[in-house]
C-alpha cells in the first residue's frame, strides 16, 4: 500500500469531483474518501513532506478503510519523527573521524548509504563484485530496479567523478548517483537523466549541488 505525497483532486469541487464520494475525517490531518467503490487515504502536508500523500487503501470496506488508514498514518508520522530526531546527523563524530582515512570513507559511505535508503523501506542489494561501477542494487516502493554508484568525499568541494576507472561513463552503467560528502554532511541520490548532457569526466560540487538540489535526500 504504497503511494506518493501528492494531493488527491479536489474532494468537494472541480470536474473531478463527482467521483470523489463519502469524505470520513479521522483527525484534522487524515481523512479516507471513496472514488467508485474503492475508499482512499489522505494525509495532509506535514512540515517535513514536500506535498500531501495519498494512495488507495484497496478495499472496499468502511470499517477496514479506516483500519489501514491509521495504521498507514502511524507508519508515516513515526518515521517521520525519526527522520526529525536523526536530522542533519547522517554522520556522527566517530563516522567524520574515521572518514579522514581512506579505506574507511568509502564503508562509512556505502554503510550510511544503505540505511537511509532502508528507512526510505527500499531493498538494497550489493553485487559480489563491483566490475562495471554498480556499488548498489536498490528497488523502490513501486518495484523499480535502481543501479548505483556511490561515491563520497570529507573534503571541501571536491569534483565528482562521472566516469570509472576505465573512461566508462557511469551514464552507461547506471541509472543512479549517490554522491554523499563527509564535509557537509549531506547526501545526494540523483538519477543519471539529470546528469546526461555533462559529457567531462567529472563535475564540480558547486555545478552539482545547484543541478541536484531537488534530490537531496533528508533523514
Amino acid at each position: 500500500m504504497e503511494g506518493k505525497r501528492t494531493m488527491p483532486r479536489d474532494i468537494k469541487h472541480g470536474q473531478s469531483g463527482k467521483y470523489i464520494l463519502n469524505v470520513t475525517r479521522l483527525s484534522k490531518d487524515l481523512c479516507v474518501y471513496q472514488r467508485n467503490t474503492t475508499w482512499y487515504i489522505r494525509i495532509n502536508k506535514q512540515p517535513t513532506w514536500r506535498d500531501k500523500f495519498s494512495c488507495s487503501l484497496k478495499t472496499c470496506d468502511k470499517e477496514e478503510a479506516i483500519r489501514l488508514a491509521k495504521e498507514k498514518y502511524d507508519e508515516l508520522i513515526n518515521e517521520d519523527k525519526i527522520r526529525k530526531q536523526v536530522r542533519g546527523m547522517i554522520f556522527n563524530e566517530e563516522d567524520l573521524i574515521l572518514s579522514t582515512k581512506q579505506a574507511a570513507q568509502g564503508r562509512i559511505a556505502e554503510d550510511k548509504f544503505k540505511n537511509l535508503m532502508m528507512l526510505k523501506g527500499y531493498q538494497v542489494y550489493a553485487p559480489v563484485e563491483d566490475i562495471w561501477g554498480i556499488d548498489f542494487i536498490v528497488i523502490d516502493t513501486e518495484f523499480n530496479t535502481h543501479k548505483v554508484q556511490v561515491k563520497s568525499s570529507s573534503k571541501d568541494s571536491r569534483p565528482w567523478p562521472l566516469k570509472n576507472t576505465l573512461g566508462i561513463r557511469y551514464n552507461d552503467t547506471c541509472t543512479h548517483m549517490a554522491f554523499i560528502s563527509l564535509y557537509e554532511n549531506k547526501m545526494w541520490y540523483v538519477p543519471m537523466k539529470v546528469l546526461e548532457n555533462h559529457t567531462g569526466t567529472s563535475i564540480s560540487h558547486k555545478a552539482m549541488t545547484q543541478l541536484c538540489t531537488d534530490y537531496e535526500v533528508f533523514t
